[in-house]
């Protein structure tokens, strides 16, 4: 056989098949990429904007939760705390104390007696002279 029908034997086609080549983009599909690129980066940029801002609400849930957790921890382990409240208060000058008195609980607290609570009047002026 000459040379040229080996040749020519030798190629022939087999079908359609898929092969992975490479492929250079037209200045127009750059473009279109390019263009496509920035609106992507643009909602990248968003949606990070948009957790940082969920993080941080969830962040400030969180630590709200651990401080509530933390304050009822302590009341719990100690059984009480301090309060501000309206009480009567009592001089008795018998124990040398001050007596703070509530209706329901009864003395809430005591503390000794100050200096200046030797030096009450237990009648305001007035009252002396109406009585005197």
């Amino acid at each position: 056989m000459s040379e040229k029908k080996q040749k020519k034997r030798a190629s022939f086609t087999v079908g359609e098949v898929t092969v992975h080549a490479k492929y250079v983009f037209s200045d127009d599909e750059k473009q279109r990429i390019a263009q496509e690129l920035v609106e992507e980066m643009e909602e990248k940029e968003n949606i990070e904007k948009s957790f940082a801002a969920i993080k941080a609400e969830f962040k400030a849930k969180i630590e709200t939760a651990t401080s509530n957790a933390a304050m009822l921890s302590t009341q719990y382990r100690n059984g009480f705390e301090y309060r501000s409240q309206k009480a009567q208060l009592i001089l008795n000058f018998q124990t040398k104390e001050r007596e703070y008195w509530d209706a329901e609980r009864g003395i809430i607290k005591r503390e000794p007696l100050h200096e200046s609570d030797y030096q009450k009047e237990l009648f305001p002026a007035d009252e002396n002279k109406k009585n005197g």
